[in-house]
């Protein structure tokens, strides 16, 4: 009988010591979503770009806003980044706009919002990502257009594509620049074209070859040889990031490259500049300690200067455009079932809000629950040649989100972009 009692006394202890572990739990969870809705800024999609006025103070000094976003492809982050862009413009005089494509596949796209050569259509589709070839992107590609058709040419926004991962869009375009200009050298990327596997590369041939049109860009006017010179540099760095096996090695090459180009640009423009690329690249602190990301690179390069928002969302599809069946397409994120900063914000009920991370009070329940290293989504749409076939791809890194953005947009669920 007295061991009955003792087990007795035990089950009773443990069972209130759970009752007491759920209370404090459910209370510290209660004090995080009330924090959240006091401190946050509810955003409405519908609404324009004036919802954005509360950057003002935070961006007056600013010169380079990183806006990422948790997944290509979704509607409401272009709409977002749409409004974002309008503000910055007509209000905060950023004039330049650096967007995660290819240097070759932004040309057109720079030369239809500065002088309306060509179609927003044929701009979106000569940029080769899947995810870019949206109605979104030709929305906003043909308000910067009407924006700049009547400003002086100092005061009009240009884009650019600071990546370079597609090598034969690249060595096309300069060599059809090279065939106008009737440069010696320009049948001979016809043997780099002709290169498919990694096997194949000749790196001396490639340099000579380098060296040889960097001379005769040299030759031309300034406009000219900028343009020669960004291509020339971004086929030899896709190039050489073709030649890469190690995947981690390779991340590190892209993103190192495309933090260089970023500093490059910006130093040659001096200009209030937007950049636009996934939450995994503007990150200032990254997930793995072997990848240094684009944004740990500008983030040491500018301080306080580099200003990032990520972008997230916890559910909802991605809308693409589908190569095999030659029109646009969609696939669902997977739900999050993880104790992530996402499944944290659905808790609190929370749909669409802005929070700027920096003026977080540091002894507050926020501060705290911020700097734990919790889960995060990133979605990554694939495509697999041999298949020929589209996945998304469902990651969860363990972050600090404190560290990882100055600010954060959330947007609980999203619909695929229109195509």
């Amino acid at each position: 009988m007295a061991i009955l009692k003792e087990h007795m006394k035990h089950k009773v202890l443990a069972t209130l010591l759970l009752i007491f572990i759920a209370s404090e739990y459910v209370s510290a969870q209660i004090d995080f979503c009330a924090e959240l809705e006091k401190t946050s800024i509810k955003l409405n999609i519908e609404d324009n770009c004036e919802q954005y006025a509360f950057l003002d103070s935070t961006l007056l000094n600013n010169n380079i806003l990183a806006f990422g976003e948790n997944s290509h492809g979704t509607h409401e982050f272009f709409t977002t980044k749409f409004q974002i862009i309008e503000y910055c413009v007509t209000k905060l005089n950023y004039r330049t706009i650096g967007i995660e494509s290819d240097y070759a596949g932004t040309i057109d796209a720079n030369k239809f919002i500065r002088e309306g050569v060509g179609t927003a259509g044929d701009a979106v589709y000569s940029m080769g990502i899947s995810a870019w070839m949206t109605e979104e992107m030709k929305d906003i590609l043909e308000w910067l257009k009407q924006y700049n058709s009547d400003k002086p040419e100092l005061h009009k926004v240009s884009i650019y594509g600071f990546d370079m991962q597609f090598t034969k869009p690249t060595l096309t375009r300069l060599k059809i620049e090279l065939v106008k200009l009737n440069c010696p050298a320009a049948a001979l990327l016809d043997t780099l074209i002709a290169w498919k596997t990694i096997t194949q590369v000749d790196l001396n041939y490639l340099n000579k070859l380098a060296i040889e049109l960097i001379e005769f860009a040299n030759l031309q006017n300034d406009t000219v040889k900028t343009s020669l010179i960004g291509l020339i540099n971004s086929m030899t760095t896709s190039i050489n990031y073709l030649k890469i096996v190690d995947p981690y090695q390779k991340a590190n090459f892209r993103d190192k490259y495309m933090a260089d180009n970023i500093i490059n640009t910006y130093k040659g423009q001096s200009v209030k500049t937007l950049i636009w690329a996934h939450n995994e690249h503007i990150t200032k602190n990254g997930n793995i300690k072997i990848w240094q990301t684009m944004g740990e690179h500008l983030s040491k390069k500018f301080g306080n200067d580099y200003y990032t928002i990520g972008l997230l969302t916890a559910k909802g599809r991605i809308g693409f455009y589908n190569r095999n069946i030659k029109r646009g397409d969609s696939l669902e994120i997977p739900l999050d079932k993880l104790d992530s900063y996402e499944s944290a914000f659905i808790k609190c009920g929370a749909k669409h809000f802005f929070i700027n991370l920096n003026q977080i009070n540091e002894t507050s329940t926020l501060q705290k629950f911020f700097s734990k290293n919790k889960e995060m989504i990133t979605i990554d749409l694939l495509y697999d040649p041999k298949k020929k076939e589209y996945s998304v791809k469902k990651n969860n890194f363990k972050n600090n989100l404190i560290d990882k953005f100055d600010s954060v947009i959330f947007i609980e669920t999203t619909t695929a972009a229109r195509q």
